[in-house]
This record gives C-alpha cells, structure tokens and sequence, in this order.
C-alpha cells in the first residue's frame, strides 16, 4: 500500500539537498522503506554520499520536500482551516503494513497535508547535529535552512 504521494505542483520541480551528517544505525533500511510506501516509480530519497570507515557522514537527496497522505489514511472530515485529517484507523493501517518504529513515530504525528521531509531526517540523524538543507524550487526559487536533530 502506498501512504503518501508527492504535493502535486503542476509540473514545478521542487527538490532538496541535505549536507553531510552522521546517520542512526541502517539507515539504508529506513530509506528503502521510505521510497517502499511512496506513490511513485522513481525513489523519494536517494544517497548522494554514503558513510565509509573514513567518514562517518551521509548526504541525502530528495526528488520532493512536500508530501500528503494518501486516501485510506484520511478521513472524510476537515479541520477548521478546510485541511484533510488522518483517519480514525491510521494507527491500524500503519500497524498492518508494517511500518518501522522510526516511520510509525513519524507519520502519527504529522499533518496529513503538510509532511515534510526534513523533518524525517531529523530521524535519521545521530542528535545533536545542525543539518542544512537546500532547496531547489523551479517556481520560487532557490531556498536554504537548517534542521537540528
């Protein structure tokens, strides 16, 4: 079952970059799980620079920044800003598709409309550490921030 899909943009290339960082323990897993549960043929994230013996840190790419959930994890309400909610069963239907701990603890507790993916690596992160981020967007332009894990 595929949890969430890119933000549609009409065709705007939006894109992201993190900077070096030490990742947790396997995050290869954590991304391949990931890019399992995104609705698209080519991956949500890949490894532009993986960890070696010599150094410790890894730097991501991200073919969107903005992602949504997709329909059976929503419920037929909105909010009072006309915003999508997750469904009553969320926790059942992340539960049955064996989503990790490190996932689980993510999606329970984002915005069904506004996940983002800087927010995921603050996961994947060793704490303690600033990470930037660059972000490429064809419509508004070039954008940088930092993330604290």
């Amino acid at each position: 079952m595929k949890l969430y899909y890119n933000y549609p943009y009409d065709g705007e290339i939006t894109e992201e970059r993190t900077g070096t960082f030490v990742p947790i323990a396997n995050i290869e897993k954590y991304l391949d799980e990931l890019n399992s549960f995104f609705d698209e043929e080519k991956p949500l994230v890949t490894i532009l620079a993986a960890a070696t013996e010599n150094d410790p840190t890894t730097k991501l790419f991200f073919t969107s920044y903005h992602l949504l959930f997709s329909a059976p994890l929503l419920s037929e309400s909105t909010d009072e800003l006309g915003q999508a909610l997750p469904s009553a069963n969320l926790d059942e239907i992340l539960k049955e598709n064996k989503v990790s701990e490190l996932l689980y603890a993510w999606l329970i507790q984002v915005n069904p409309e506004e996940i983002y993916l800087s927010d995921y690596v603050v996961k994947l992160a060793q704490p303690g550490q600033t990470i930037p981020i660059e972000r490429y967007d064809s419509e508004y332009g070039n954008y940088n921030y930092e993330v604290n894990s």
